[in-house]
């Protein structure tokens, strides 16, 4: 049997604020934790930054800038409440006013003259810039958290059913459902996997793609569930979640 992934990693069994809790507590054992916090909304973050209109290498020092200073830096995990909502607000939020403040900051150490005295104006370009882009950066940071909630409730999916011994259920929805969706692969015809899998007929081949189905759902809701702030409707997280991956 492979080893199941949620062993190892802790993204793979932890809630969402469980994880950022672990990653806040400091020490050597927060290390692995910390690192699936970075691994899990790097994407989001670059996602944002790109999406203002950054270029490729100056987006990918912003974000590792960002992660240093105030993912890492300035505690921002430790500052993390469940009580005032979710994690991703707070998230997104911070990186808008890092972006808005080290833009702001290069602009106007390329636009002051000799004489040491800075141009009027420097930053209100970029608030004019921020203005017209934030709500695609936006969009950009909400579409890469859905893949990634997505990503994560799959991976869980998949161990899940490998512990349970239902693997054949998960690769019969995958290849019928998970992947067409996320990747645009072609769906497998019942009749392929019954001759690619050990299946015996078309109404087993559904069944088991429902079952995989339910697996599936059953992790994506828990997933989202970790990721809400005290009193925040899991219903509300999924038709965000969704309006987000038809928005990217």
């Amino acid at each position: 049997m492979s080893p199941d992934p949620s062993s190892h990693d802790p993204s793979a069994s932890a809630t969402n604020w469980s994880l950022l809790h672990a990653a806040a507590a400091g020490g050597e054992e927060s290390r692995a934790s910390l690192e699936a916090v970075v691994q899990r909304y790097w994407g989001p973050i670059f996602a944002f930054v790109r999406a203002t209109g950054q270029p490729p290498q100056d987006a990918v020092d912003l974000t590792q800038g960002f992660v240093a200073d105030v993912l890492l830096g300035r505690s921002l995990l430790a500052s993390a409440d469940r009580k005032r909502g979710k994690f991703r607000s707070l998230l997104r939020q911070s990186v808008v006013n890092y972006v808005r403040d080290r833009v702001r900051h290069d602009r106007s150490q390329k636009r002051q003259p000799s004489t040491g005295t800075p141009q009027q104006g420097s930053a209100s370009k970029f608030h004019e810039l921020a203005a017209s882009s934030l709500k695609s950066a936006e969009r950009a940071f909400d579409a890469h958290w859905a893949a990634q909630v997505i990503r994560t409730a799959a991976e869980r999916a998949q161990a899940r059913a490998r512990r349970e011994g239902r693997e054949l259920a998960w690769t019969v929805f995958e290849r019928r459902t998970l992947r067409p969706r996320l990747r645009g692969d072609r769906p497998t015809e019942y009749s392929e996997l019954i001759d690619t899998l050990p299946l015996q007929s078309i109404g087993q081949a559904a069944h088991l793609a429902i079952m995989g189905r339910r697996l599936f759902v059953d992790e994506l809701l828990a997933e989202l569930r970790g990721t809400l702030g005290e009193g925040e409707s899991v219903d509300d997280e999924i038709r965000l979640l969704i309006d987000a991956l038809e928005g990217s």
